[in-house]
Order: structure tokens, then C-alpha cells, then sequence
């Protein structure tokens, strides 16, 4: 087994709400980049590059745990009511 095969095997059973990560992490990274006073450019990049590495960081490991199957993957169950 390779070594991407080895990490998908281990975290295909998981917990963490992959999905809905990927889609707030922008969201909060774009408002902690609005909440930041204009004067301070360099803090806009570097929250940019934080929030893209982490967005990125999700998304790779999303890839290398995608198994081939027909079967759901990442599912996110929530209770509504």
C-alpha cells in the first residue's frame, strides 16, 4: 500500500464535517479580512493566505481520502428539529 492509500484508510471513518468546512472556512476568513482596518494590508494577506491554506490543507486530504466506490462519502448528518 502506498502512503495515500494508507492515509485514506485511516481517516475515510471520520467525524468531522468536512463539506460544510470547506464552505465556511472562506466564508470567515472573508469576513475576518472585511473586519480588518484598510490600513493594514499586510494582515489582509496573511489572513488570506491562512484561510487558503487551511481551505487547501481540507480539500487535499478530501482527495486523497475519496474512495472509488458507489458508495455516499463525507456524509454530514444534522439533526434540523
Amino acid at each position: 500500500m502506498t502512503f495515500l492509500n494508507l492515509l485514506a484508510a485511516s481517516s475515510s471513518q471520520t467525524t468531522f464535517p468536512v463539506i460544510p468546512a470547506l464552505v465556511l472556512i472562506p466564508v470567515f476568513g472573508a469576513i475576518a479580512v472585511a473586519l480588518t482596518p484598510n490600513a493594514r494590508v499586510g494582515l489582509h494577506k496573511m489572513l488570506a493566505t491562512i484561510f487558503t491554506g487551511v481551505t487547501g490543507a481540507i480539500s487535499v486530504w478530501l482527495l486523497t481520502a475519496f474512495k472509488t466506490n458507489s458508495e455516499f462519502q463525507f456524509l454530514s448528518q444534522q439533526s434540523w428539529i
